[in-house]
């Protein structure tokens, strides 16, 4: 089963933030607080990090990217 992981709440509905760096690709396995990516919004830098183990199937962004708060980012499946 596919989960996907989005943008958070950035603060204002108009709000964008810029995917800065992508640390994971399409295949990478991954771990409960691992980062999966950097994104800045004009008030903080911050990572996206995992909630649990997963293998990244597939990105919907690229670096350079501006993306909104619950734009998703990416589809992973569970790994035990």
């Amino acid at each position: 089963m596919a989960h996907t992981y989005y943008t958070p709440e950035l603060g204002s509905k108009d709000e964008q933030a810029e995917v800065v760096e992508l640390l994971c690709s399409v295949g990478d396995t991954f771990a409960e607080g691992d980062e999966l990516m950097v994104l800045t919004t004009d008030k903080a830098a911050f990572s996206l990090e995992a909630t649990d183990s997963g293998k990244v199937e597939r990105l919907f962004v690229h670096s350079g990217d501006k993306v909104s708060s619950g734009a998703a980012l990416l589809e992973y499946s569970q790994v035990p």
